[in-house]
């Protein structure tokens, strides 16, 4: 079995989570990033062609289901909050809530999965480029 260095882990956790620059999608509901297509981080990460095609692969394969559980999350959550304004049994309320949670991780998870993805089609120092421009504040 390979052993996975801390620091390794702590540094893909955070260009992970810094991944997204909140731009809307055609078509979808929610906003998702699309950094990769942008000639600018194109050009400072020194992005090759086929690193913005693999990014974009990456990110369409995952985005019609990521676009069903928001849409489960959002009808989940609105039945949830009817429950809670009707004042239904907290026993009820807490299963529901459980349900909505278990959608949410589901949700979550999965983004994290993509963006480790497309984390590892970057070069280490495309790694380490990414990370100085989303918090240049922490790098230094």
């Amino acid at each position: 079995m390979a052993t996975i260095r801390p620091g390794f882990v702590l540094a893909a956790c955070v260009l992970v989570l810094g991944m997204a620059f909140p731009t809307p999608v055609d078509g979808a509901d929610q906003t998702r990033s699309r950094w990769w297509l942008n000639p600018v981080v194109q050009q400072e990460l020194g992005l090759t062609k086929t690193q913005v095609q693999a990014l974009q692969r990456t990110f369409e394969r995952g985005l019609p289901e990521r676009v069903a559980l928001r849409r489960d999350l959002d009808r989940l959550d609105a039945q949830l909050q009817r429950l809670i304004e009707r004042g239904e049994d907290d026993g009820l309320v807490e299963r529901f809530s459980a349900r909505v949670e278990e959608v949410r991780a589901r949700r979550n998870v999965r983004r994290t999965l993509i963006l480790l993805e497309m984390y590892r089609i970057l070069t280490p120092a495309q790694r380490l480029a990414f990370s100085r421009m989303r918090a240049p504040d922490l790098t230094q």
